[in-house]
């Protein structure tokens, strides 16, 4: 009881991502934006994992795009998630107002990214490993990368790498059949595109459409990336309420008890925290006969919808520490088969955690 309260929409902070073939105009779209959201190039960094290309673009001027100095951070193979995750803090530290990750791709299909990651460790031939069980160590570097820029300060735009194919069209003007290239599925984990706040395809002649837009600003158009579109979409998100300050901190009131297994925030360590959880409910998928991806995400939308956060990494220890004790574990994995047997989340009037007596 006490969690309801009114939906208010609150300011935020841009989650774009672009996806497109080679030469579609990701990273050049991704600096306009960037510009028009910031008006200055110095609180803009580009992660580059393009072969140092992202350096490319620096004063650049032509058909009246101008493009300034920007700061960049090169990241090479191995293209590990928690490289990722450190440029973006150091991005923070520095007071970047908009990080772009150009590409977002390489952490996944990259060199020493997750599916070189579960490749090793399904040749490991350690006992009990296979393609399932290399998930569970897989999948929590993954959704670690997916918080840090879910929870971020700053913007972020990423770029994805799509899959390309060649179709036969007849030009228009000519009536003679030419050759295209098209971008399809961008190259990341399946369902990434959701953790977005709008989510762009670029053709090969730069033009734009949504498969995703919270905003509404790009919903159903056709457009190009601009400086303009960057400000619009800037308005849109500062024209929220502020967020609330943060509550002060109080001296945890959880204690150990043996009827119920709980765990003193004050030692909790969230890290393990949160292997646990996603081990379990890996585990919990792969008994119920799906992957252990839709099940992990599965059981963190219920938690979303449980205690109102729209990130793991929101959570307070003592949500953690009411979290992983056994009676809410068995409870998150009642309302976790039922979800799965109706392959969407539970109704919004469900409330999985009713016995497991988490705080709101």
């Amino acid at each position: 009881m006490g969690m309801m309260r009114k939906a208010q929409r609150r300011k935020a902070k841009l989650r774009l991502g672009l996806s497109g073939p080679a030469g579609s105009g990701k990273t050049m779209g991704a600096l306009l934006v960037g510009y028009g959201i910031t008006g200055d190039w110095d609180k803009i960094c580009l992660i580059d994992t393009e072969n140092y290309s992202g350096d490319l673009y620096a004063n650049y001027s032509k058909d009246g795009i101008e493009i300034g100095e920007y700061n960049v951070i090169s990241l090479t193979a191995p293209y590990l998630p928690d490289r990722y995750i450190a440029a973006i803090k150091e991005c923070e530290a520095a007071g970047i107002e908009c990080i772009l990750i150009d590409s977002l791709t390489h952490a996944w299909s990259g060199e020493g990214g997750l599916l070189d990651k579960k490749g090793q460790i399904e040749k490991s031939n350690k006992p009990g490993v296979n393609s399932w069980t290399a998930w569970r160590d897989v999948t929590p570097m993954h959704n670690r990368l997916v918080e840090a820029i879910l929870s971020s300060k700053s913007h972020i735009i990423a770029t994805l790498r799509a899959k390309m194919e060649h179709v036969q069209e007849k030009d228009p003007a000519t009536g003679k059949t030419v050759i295209r290239k098209i971008g399809m599925n961008p190259i990341q984990r399946d369902g990434m595109e959701y953790e977005f706040t709008t989510f762009v395809d670029i053709d090969q002649d730069h033009q734009c459409t949504s498969t995703k837009d919270r905003t509404s600003i790009v919903d159903g158009k056709v457009f190009n990336l601009t400086s303009d579109l960057g400000r619009q979409f800037l308005q849109w998100l500062e024209s929220g309420i502020d967020a609330p300050a943060p509550a002060p901190a109080e001296s945890p009131k959880v204690t150990p008890s043996p009827s119920t297994g709980s765990i003193r925030p004050a030692k909790l360590d969230i890290e393990k925290a949160r292997r646990k959880f996603f081990a379990t409910m890996g585990e919990e998928g792969e008994r119920l006969g799906v992957d252990q991806e839709f099940a992990c995400q599965t059981a963190k939308d219920i938690v979303y919808a449980t205690l109102h956060v729209d990130s793991m990494s929101k959570l307070t220890p003592e949500q953690w520490a009411s979290l992983i004790t056994p009676g809410s574990m068995e409870s998150l994995k009642r309302v976790l088969a039922k979800a799965i047997e109706r392959k969407i989340s539970p109704p919004e009037d469900e409330v999985p955690f009713k016995e497991a007596e988490l705080p709101a």
